[in-house]
């Protein structure tokens, strides 16, 4: 599957302080081309959160539509508005909702990501050991 990269990063970890954490490229998987538009979908897990923002592991998720959803307002909010710069947001365009970033539905995902080898993501993230920062990099399944 072809790939481009467009925005930048900071990869999660325990490296502090914050400044100090490596900024990486962010790499995507070209879903679907029309014209000169396309549809992307990140290659790496960039952070991860809850959906409805409950913050619970021991807790029942609460019910949150898309429009509502804390995932919704992180992506369009923070990672829109620090991990792209102004000449790359002019590149971006809003999907019907209005959505700049946005989560494939289960029938996109199957549409697109029939190859079940891209419905696994790559998490990197630094680690400080004894003054030395390492990189680490994991697959992870997405939901």
């Amino acid at each position: 599957m072809e790939t481009i990269t467009i925005g930048k990063y900071q990869m999660p970890g325990t490296v502090k302080p914050n400044e100090n954490k490596t900024k990486m490229k962010w790499e995507w998987l070209v879903l679907k081309e029309e014209g000169d538009k396309a549809l992307l979908l990140s290659r790496e897990v960039v952070d991860w959160d809850f959906y409805s923002g409950d913050n619970s592991f021991f807790e029942e998720a609460k019910p949150a539509t898309w429009e509502s959803s804390y995932i919704r307002e992180l992506l369009n909010g923070k990672f829109y508005n620090e991990y792209f710069t102004k000449e790359e947001k002019d590149m971006i365009l809003t999907n019907g909702s209005g959505d700049y970033l946005f989560l494939l539905t289960a029938d996109e995902a199957d549409e697109y990501l029939a190859d079940l080898e891209y419905r696994a993501a790559d998490i990197m993230w630094c680690e400080e050991y004894d003054d030395k920062t390492r990189i680490m990099r994991q697959k992870y399944c997405w939901w």
